[in-house]
Order: C-alpha cells, then structure tokens, then sequence
C-alpha cells in the first residue's frame, strides 16, 4: 500500500469492528470528536507547561485521568491520600497513573480500571485493591483514612466507582473481567486468522501484534504527527489505519521481546527500549499519506425508512404574525431541547416572548448558552411558569419550516417528512425569473429522491415527479450522487477529492467532506457553489484505483 518491501514476517494487528447501525456510528463520531477537542485543549496545557513540548498519548491520558478527579483544579486530589494534584505534578514524577483493581491480579489495563494518584500513596496500596489496602485503616497515620477515600471515590465515574467496593474482586471475577473476556475473544480471532493465512504462506512466520504496542511504536516514532501538530492518534482522519499498517509492517519479533523484558515503570511511566532509525521510510509514508484515495462503499441502496414518525400539524400563513412567515408545519418538542433559534418558533406568541426574554436576561447575567447551559435555562423557564395553572411545562409546540413533507391526503391538516433521501439530481438550468433570464447565464439545483418516492428502485432521471420538464425546460442534466460517492473539485491549481456525506433539502445543499476525514460535523456546501469548480464524480475501486 505505501511502495515498501515486503517484510520477511507477515504481521497482523487484530481489531475488531463489526457493522454498526449509522446512529452508532453517528454517535461513535461525535464522540471522537468530542474527545479530539479536549485532547486539543490538553495539548496546549501541557505544551504551556513544557514551553512548547508536544505531549504524547502517555501524557494526555494522564491528564484525561487527572480532569475526572474533579472539575475544579483546586478540588483534584489523590484519591488515597487526599492532597492535591497539580498538572505540574502530572510530569516530574510526584503523580502517576494508578491501576485501581490490581494489574497483576486483572490483566486490565482499560481505562475503566485507570486513575492517577500521588505516587508515595500508589506503593503504599501496593497490589491490593482499595478495600484490602484501606479498608480497615492500616495506613491512618499516613492520612490514608477509609472513611476519606471511599468519599473522594464517589465523584468518580459509575465504572469506577464499584472497584472500591468490599467485593470489587469478587464481582470482577464473577463476570469474567472485562479484559479476560477480550483476550478469550481475541485469542480466538487471532487462531482463525493465523490459521487462514497458514493456507497461503509459511506459519512460523506469522505474528499477531497487540494493539497497545502499536500505539506505543506509533507514539515513539512521532509518526501520529504525519496527521496533525500533535503525536496522539488522530481518529478524525481514515489514514490513521494506513499508519497502524505501517508500524505492524515494521514491529518484529525482537521488538516483541523487548517490550515484554520492560515490565517495570519509572518515574515517567513509560517503557524504554532502543529503536532503530526509520526517517527514510517514514518519508516514504509522508509522501504516500498526501496522495492516497480512500476506497468508499457507495450507498445505493434504495431500501430505507420512508417518513419520519413525527406527525406535523399543517399552518397557513399568519399574515398578523409577519415574524413566522414561511413555516408550513407545527409540531410539539421538549422545551429543554430547544436551540436558541428554536425559540423564535415557538407557536403561541405570549410564551414566545417570555421565553425569549428569560433567555435573554440569563445571557446579559453571564450565563452561558451553550447547548448544556441553554437547556438548564429552558427547564427553568418551564418550572418557573404555568399553563391554566398547571406547573411545569414540560413540551411546547413550535412553527417548523420543511417543504418535503407529505400531506396526508384523508387527513388534510396533518404531514410526514421524508426521513432521509436516497439520492440528489445536480440540474443546470437558466438564472433568473421566469421571462426574465440571463443570458448565457446558469445556476446549479438539486433534486432530491426521498426513499418513498424511489419504492425500491432506482430512478431514471426523467422518472415520475422528478424530470426534466419539472425542473426547467431547458435544465440540463448533470449528476447523480449518493451518498458516500466522491467527487473532484477543483481549488486553484489543485484538485481535491471530497465525499458526499449527506443531503440538506431544504437548503439546496450537500454535506461535503474531505475524503480523509471520518462522520463528524455536518458541512453542507451549495450546489450551486460548486458548480465553478465541479470536475466529474468518481468511482475508487478497492485496492484504490480511480475510475472516471
């Protein structure tokens, strides 16, 4: 994949991935980057702290450890002991990071089973759990009082917290432990798969390579810093598997053998073992990394979930409320999930406007309305007010604007969305009003196919609803994308490949992203914006072949 010699041992890393839903994959993205802006902010606090060090995986996730002990700095102390963790402290050796159920005794190494403590009070717990170590108040005259540590531990998360539990081990080994059943799993993956490439080359000379110790090559030999100003892994971009693919290609057995001799921590925490010199290939990496395709499966399928199960209340214009006008549809909705623009829809104009000014005056006191903050007020609002002297209100309807809905026809007064589209038509058509057009001048719409209306199948351009006579009698044909098709786009003298990633209707738009980058934050993109530099779709076949 990246031009390199094949090595005299075949490697394999064994991950597991088996097919998600989209909303798990929807939430799994969402998540990472969720975790990719807090590891941005870490970095800056610990490059501040290092005058401009980058930090590694290492250190970022001893700072993750050490924000969960509280969400005031002033208030993170070590559990066992009680005094306080400084960020400085993180580094120099005074901290470190603590197994809470014993490593030696679990196997686990996951991050539920992960905390950071002051390292004096981690010997003293030695290899016992909380309870066997404290419990009883062996270590009072340290400062290590029970009563204390099993306080601190309830600010924890739930997955810790029942680790200081008298019967932390019993429930541990009850179940299995987490990490007993992965290695029963994976033990299992790695005989199939060994087993399989048995078939087609020599087995002594296959070797499973545990994914933590790529992460540890991956981190020693700055090669996370090939994906962005930082050496941790960047889980936003696809290439992160090509690099995981490299470092297996180049961990051998000897490396194997001397990680495993490296049992013992120091003050750092880390394992240190001599490298060898690899800049000429990871030059090859870097330059391979800017110029490969990712390989997509189109999404063309045209079986899917026809409306949305929200019903929605269908309005006329209120020609006395010029505030509303263009919404079509009302439904009912949580008042403490409203965004702030939401509020401006609420139905009833009396609520709209004390809702509005409760928001407003919050705002001038310093509050934040972020989505979290936002909510907190909205539920306020709701408990501070009433309804024909009903308190709490807890839903409200608000005015929606959404053209694609279905008139229900033996029900004129109520509608259904599209819940998603299977497709979009790109039509050239002249600009301008009707009689009125601009010569040699054109503009760019799309016409979108709803589920419901492909009934399984997919459409010719010129079927049904959708065709060239309803677009425009002169439209042109352009295009047709699904979603995860990739297109060429042209920006100054370069070309750049993005995906289609999802559809917005109602806008005239489509959520275009980078090739590289994995489901994350909607970026929608005009149709008509891109037709000045729209070169062709494209099909990339497996092994990463472009196609016209």
């Amino acid at each position: 994949m990246i031009g390199l010699a094949p090595p005299a041992e075949i490697h394999v890393e064994l991950v597991r991935d088996l097919k998600k839903t989209a909303k798990i994959r929807n939430d799994i993205a969402k998540q990472n980057a969720t975790f990719a802006a807090a590891n941005s902010k870490r970095a800056k606090i610990f490059s501040e702290l290092h005058n401009g060090q980058e930090p590694s995986g290492l250190d970022l996730k001893k700072m993750r450890l050490w924000e969960e002990l509280s969400k005031d700095q002033i208030n993170r102390l070590c559990l066992f002991s009680g005094k306080p963790i400084s960020a400085a402290m993180l580094f120099n050796g005074e901290a470190e990071i603590e197994h809470i159920l014993p490593f030696s005794r679990t196997l686990d190494n996951g991050y539920a089973n992960l905390t950071v403590a002051i390292r004096q009070a981690n010997r003293v717990k030695g290899n016992h759990t909380p309870y066997e170590a404290f419990a009883h108040n062996q270590h009072a005259d340290k400062g290590m009082v029970w009563t204390d540590i099993a306080s601190r531990a309830k600010s924890l998360p739930k997955n810790k917290r029942w680790r200081f539990d008298e019967d932390a081990m019993e429930r541990f080994d009850k179940d299995g432990g987490f990490i007993a059943r992965q290695l029963t799993d994976n033990a299992y993956i790695s005989r199939i798969t060994k087993r399989y490439l048995s078939h087609i080359c020599d087995q002594n000379k296959i070797v499973t390579i545990p994914g933590s110790l790529t992460a540890m090559m991956r981190g020693k030999w700055f090669l996370n810093n090939l994906l962005g100003n930082h050496n941790y892994k960047e889980r936003n971009d696809h290439r992160h598997h090509i690099i995981d693919a490299f470092v297996v290609g180049l961990t051998d057995r000897s490396t194997l053998n001397a990680v495993s001799k490296q049992t013992a921590r120091r003050a750092d925490d880390r394992v240190h073992i001599e490298l060898p010199d690899i800049t000429p290939l990871r030059n090859q990496l870097e330059n391979r990394l800017s110029s490969i395709v990712v390989s997509y499966k189109p999404d063309h399928s045209t079986n899917g979930k026809m409306f949305n199960e929200t019903a929605y209340g269908v309005v006329h214009e209120n020609k006395q409320d010029p505030d509303l006008e263009g919404y079509n549809l009302v439904t009912r909705k949580k008042i403490g999930a409203l965004s702030y623009k939401e509020i401006s829809a609420i139905r009833n104009p009396g609520w709209r406007t004390l809702a509005h000014d409760y928001v407003e005056k919050a705002k001038n006191s310093g509050v934040k309305l972020d989505k979290n903050g936002l909510a907190k007020i909205l539920a306020e609002f709701g408990k501070a007010h009433n309804i024909k002297k009903a308190h709490n209100i807890k839903t409200i309807r608000i005015l929606v604007s959404n053209q694609s809905a279905t008139i229900i026809p033996s029900a004129p007064y109520k509608a259904y969305a599209p819940s998603s589209y299977v497709c979009v038509d790109i039509w050239q058509i002249p600009k301008g009003k009707p009689g009125k057009w601009k010569k040699g001048q054109h503009e760019w719409k799309g016409a979108f196919w709803s589920y419901a209306q492909c009934q399984g199948k997919i459409p010719q351009k010129n079927d049904g609803i959708i065709n060239r006579q309803s677009i425009h009698p002169a439209a042109k044909f352009i295009t047709r994308l699904f979603k995860n098709d990739l297109i060429e786009l042209r920006e100054g003298e370069q070309i750049k490949i993005m995906k289609v990633a999802g559809f917005s209707t109602t806008n005239n738009r489509i959520d275009l992203r980078n090739q590289y980058d994995t489901d994350g934050e909607r970026k929608y993109v005009s149709i008509n914006v891109f037709q000045h530099n729209f070169i062709r779709r494209i099909k990339v076949s497996e092994d990463g072949i472009i196609k016209g």
